[in-house]
């Protein structure tokens, strides 16, 4: 059984379900299990036929039950009486598109349950079914001229100079013939492709020579559409067909300039409108367009523009292209020109290595086109397969010369395409052609002007950015990353537009895959932490959150250790989010905030480390301490002054070097009165000493007499201790250049004491340096 026979059976078999599905909702109520089964059924049918072809139509053509073209058995008693439902309700014909609902499905067999002088009161059955919602389906009403009273029918004839003055744009409108005119479309649309040619004929050719004739037929298409129609998309639906038979009765030549392709349309709001149409051209009517032009001699490219056109959707190339092969190669095409016109493969027959060697003879431009696209991805394929890499390059820099093509339209395709070959390239792990095909994207993101273009480069540069990672590859990711970074600033030449595209295209790499990525990267290598540690930094806020909760989570020091950095690197953006962390109970989170805070270095920081100055756990305090020295300030200052009396020595020590270090005079007086107390020899060595550097760090000059004074002291008990004291004074007034001290360390050479001695014999020495 061939494809007509099935079809013819399979649409039989539909009516008769659609016939018992009305008839029963005539009877039944609408909620009934009967027509409940009956109506999920038909419609499962037909749901299962759209999905592998774009529509169907049911029409009435000469009184006999059409469906697609093929009419079916007039004497079936069931499709009579469908037939019958459908005049009587005045539909010529209903059309289903693919992703059509249930709910439409039930309102179009409501119609057809309806008695047809009830829907006629009701509008008719197109009105009844202008509905929200109700979008895949659509109905052509049988229309019939009335003789108002008083009034004649006008024919098309007495208005064909006004018409035609219309559709040139020379008058406003056609007044009374408006609807002459439109009806003219349905019932005789060779008469109007008539009209249209002379339309096309008196415009002609311009004094440069150029042919306006196509652009003529374009608006005067798009003048009915907007002017006669309103705009109106029902009406649009309805007239579509009869303009398809009006393009079709055009002279050859002026029908192939219409149907060329998408670049030559200079008309605006006319590409939509034309696509419709060819949707209505019937699979002969194509076959024979082009079987008609190749017969012609029009050359191949615009043979192939043509196909493109017509093949308005994959379904139909696919069920036609196999006769249209048979026809055209017996017509005398070759099996090459057949692949190139409808974008085969070309050179099928010959090695991965011969093709690639075909490929490098053709222009930069050529290789754009469908079937040689096709081609390269299929050779670079076989090239790997076979180990030839050395062929790929050179065949990807010819298609990337067309980045520097005058024409944006070949620039902005190339920039397009592209991904595909790179996405080959990445899957098979050829990193080093991939790198090298990156650069030259970026080296050209970077001289582009046209939008367009730059936006095209730029979501390419995104997606390969974002397989790179997933790669490991970071360093080509890296100079991604930072192009757009630097041209997203303010500061760079790009305009503002480019300027919004790259950061868009830089938030855009930042999606949660990738993080999760480099997250993962981050916690299991120990190599190319500098550069993941980048990325995650220079891809900014989106991964503030996602490393929050690893810090969080996170208990091997290791991992946190690599994860510090990163924040630290975040500076601001990471700033509020942190400082949320300051309440958390674990302290080995709160410690590396605090130390994370430190390093950000922003100063209103500083109140918010009261608490952990406070914590239980001294390494806690210690961060604090180290960090607070870091921010600085006066309230910096105080915090540390307090911290100076913390009970754990090396609190303490860490205050008073965060003290020295930020020359902090505020803090003098505290720090004065710990070396006058009695109780300061019984503090730490390493605290005293601290506090000695301390003082000379913040006033070098005001801090010598105590110095001098720690070095006179000779208590009697704690000698030895104090004796440490006395040569760490020692050592710190060398180093000043205390020429006051020189009497107290010409004593100091004769202390018992041998390392006081030769600590002051040596101070005496760096004071009496020459300068």
């Amino acid at each position: 059984m061939n494809n007509k026979s099935r079809l013819r059976e399979w649409a039989g078999h539909l009516i008769k379900q659609l016939h018992i599905v009305t008839t029963d909702m005539g009877i039944y109520p609408a909620k009934h299990p009967m027509i409940a089964r009956s109506l999920k059924a038909s419609y499962q049918e037909l749901r299962d036929y759209l999905k592998k072809e774009r529509d169907l139509t049911i029409s009435v053509v000469e009184n006999k039950l059409v469906v697609e073209d093929l009419p079916l058995e007039e004497r079936d008693k069931t499709f009579i009486k469908f037939n019958s439902d459908l005049s009587s309700r005045k539909i010529q014909s209903i059309t289903f598109l693919r992703g059509l609902e249930m709910e439409e499905f039930q309102a179009l067999l409501q119609v057809l349950a309806t008695k047809p002088d009830i829907l006629e009161k009701k509008g008719g059955a197109t009105k009844a079914l202008l509905q929200p919602g109700i979008s895949h389906l659509r109905i052509n009403e049988v229309r019939y001229e009335k003789l108002a009273k008083g009034k004649r029918v006008l024919r098309i004839e007495e208005g064909v100079d006004l018409i035609i003055q219309y559709l040139l744009g020379k008058t406003p409108g056609i007044g009374e013939f408006k609807d002459t005119f439109v009806q003219e479309i349905k019932r005789d649309p060779k008469r109007v492709g008539g009209l249209i040619t002379d339309v096309a004929n008196a415009v002609g050719r311009t004094e440069e020579g150029v042919d306006l004739r196509a652009e003529a037929v374009l608006r005067s298409i798009q003048r009915v559409g907007d002017d006669l129609l309103d705009g109106s998309v029902q009406a649009w639906q309805e007239l579509k067909a009869g303009w398809a038979e009006v393009i079709l009765s055009l002279e050859p030549e002026l029908r192939a300039m219409i149907l060329r392709e998408k670049e030559k349309m200079r008309v605006d709001g006319t590409d939509d409108l034309l696509r419709d149409i060819i949707d209505e051209f019937s699979n002969q009517a194509i076959l024979d367009i082009i079987l008609s032009e190749y017969n012609r001699g029009e050359p191949l490219i615009n043979l192939k523009s043509l196909a493109k056109r017509l093949f308005s959707y994959p379904e139909r190339k696919e069920r036609l292209g196999p006769l249209l092969k048979k026809r055209l190669m017996k017509a005398g095409m070759s099996q090459e020109d057949y692949s190139y016109l409808i974008g085969e493969e070309m050179w099928p027959g010959l090695s991965s290595e011969e093709r690639a060697k075909r490929l490098l003879e053709k222009e930069p431009r050529e290789l754009l086109d469908e079937a040689l696209l096709k081609t390269m991805e299929s050779v670079i394929k076989g090239l790997i397969t076979s180990g030839k890499d050395d062929l790929i390059s050179p065949i990807l820099k010819k298609f990337l010369k067309n980045l520097e093509d005058p024409a944006s339209v070949i620039r902005q395709q190339t920039a397009e395409e592209c991904l595909k070959l790179m996405e080959i390239l990445l899957w098979n792990k050829k990193f080093e052609i991939v790198e090298e095909s990156t650069r030259v994207l970026i080296q050209n993101l970077e001289k582009e002007k046209v939008l367009a273009v730059y936006s095209a480069l730029a979501t390419n540069l995104e997606k390969i950015a974002k397989q790179l990672i997933s790669f490991k590859k970071y360093s080509p990711t890296i100079e991604i990353v930072k192009k757009f970074t630097q041209h997203a600033s303010p500061a760079s030449k790009q305009s503002r537009e480019e300027q919004e595209r790259a950061l868009e295209a830089r938030k855009g790499i930042a999606d949660p895959s990738t993080i999760e990525a480099l997250l993962t990267a981050l916690k299991g290598e120990a190599l190319n932490l500098k550069e993941i540690s980048f990325l995650l930094v220079a891809l900014g806020e989106r991964a503030v959150n996602p490393l929050i909760e690893v810090l969080q989570e996170e208990k091997d020091i290791e991992v946190r250790r690599r994860i510090i950095p990163v924040f630290k690197g975040m500076g601001q953006k990471a700033l509020e989010p942190l400082k949320l962390l300051l309440s958390d109970k674990r302290w080995y989170v709160l410690k590396d905030v605090v130390e994370i805070l430190g390093d950000i270095g922003d100063e209103s920081t500083v109140s918010s480390l009261i608490l952990p100055l406070n914590h239980d756990y001294f390494k806690v305090r210690v961060e604090t301490a180290l960090a607070l020295g870091k921010l600085g300030g006066q309230r910096a200052v105080e915090l540390l002054t307090i911290a100076l009396k913390d009970r754990d020595n090396l609190v303490r020590e860490v205050a008073v070097t965060s003290l020295g270090n930020m020359g902090a005079v505020g803090a003098l007086p505290a720090l004065l009165k710990i070396i006058h107390r009695r109780r300061f020899l019984k503090k730490d060595i390493t605290f005293q000493k601290k506090v000695i550097e301390a003082l000379v760090k913040i006033d070098p000059k005001g801090t010598k007499p105590e110095i001098i004074g720690l070095l006179k002291k000779k208590p009697r008990l704690g000698r030895k201790k104090y004796d440490e004291i006395r040569i760490c004074a020692v050592i710190t007034l060398g180093r000043m250049g205390a020429q006051e001290a020189l009497s107290e360390l010409e004593r100091a050479k004769k202390d018992k004491n041998e390392r006081l001695r030769q600590a002051a014999e040596q101070a005496i020495k760096e004071i009496k340096k020459p300068q």
